[in-house]
């Protein structure tokens, strides 16, 4: 076969059409793949989220604390702390310790009580005696106090002996009704005045 026709058959296979893919050595199997891909995709998306969220959060959660549980409220000091005097002894009194003074004559008595537990609303206090107290050493005691309306406080140990913290607080709480004369275990009250 000559040049010329090897041209004009070249021309005339590319001219109708049909693409050669491949390398020259394999001139003789033409690829008769016809279908030339060329549409674009011109799909755009229009649409729009409009989904608003109207949930709103309405909790108010308030936490109030009411202990009453055997343990001194660390919310709140104790509304008695301070130093105080009766007609015999000296009273000082925080969140924690209760420490009664005894002056002489005959000779000065100190008790001491370690609070565990204490009410300003239902007032009264719960304290284990000091192991070295002349008298209940390392029992339980319960003191109740009542502010009357001229603002003198008084107070009223009534429990000094009992075997555990929860037999104290079992004790019924002193009558207030007439703290000058009555109502305390061991009798009056004892009326209580700030030291200055």
């Amino acid at each position: 076969m000559n040049r010329l026709t090897l041209v004009l058959s070249m021309v005339t296979f590319t001219a109708c059409g049909d693409s050669y893919k491949g390398d020259t050595a394999s001139l003789g199997s033409p690829n008769l793949d016809a279908d030339a891909d060329t549409d674009t995709d011109t799909d755009t998306d229009t649409d729009t989220d409009t989904d608003t969220d109207t949930d709103t959060d309405t909790d108010t959660d308030t936490d109030t604390d009411t202990d009453s549980d055997a343990d001194a409220d660390a919310d709140t000091d104790l509304a008695i702390a301070g130093t105080w005097r009766s007609a015999s002894m000296t009273h000082t009194i925080t969140n924690t310790t209760w420490r009664d003074v005894s002056p002489p004559p005959p000779v000065e008595t100190i008790y001491n009580f370690s609070i565990s537990t204490y009410s300003n609303a239902d007032q009264y206090v719960l304290a284990q005696n000091d192991s070295d107290n002349p008298w209940g050493a390392g029992l339980w005691s319960r003191y109740d106090w009542h502010m009357d309306a001229g603002g003198q406080l008084w107070i009223c140990l009534t429990a000094y002996d009992a075997d555990t913290e929860a037999e104290a607080l079992a004790h019924p709480a002193a009558d207030a009704s007439s703290p000058g004369s009555s109502g305390c275990r061991l009798g009056t009250w004892t009326s209580l005045n700030p030291m200055r």
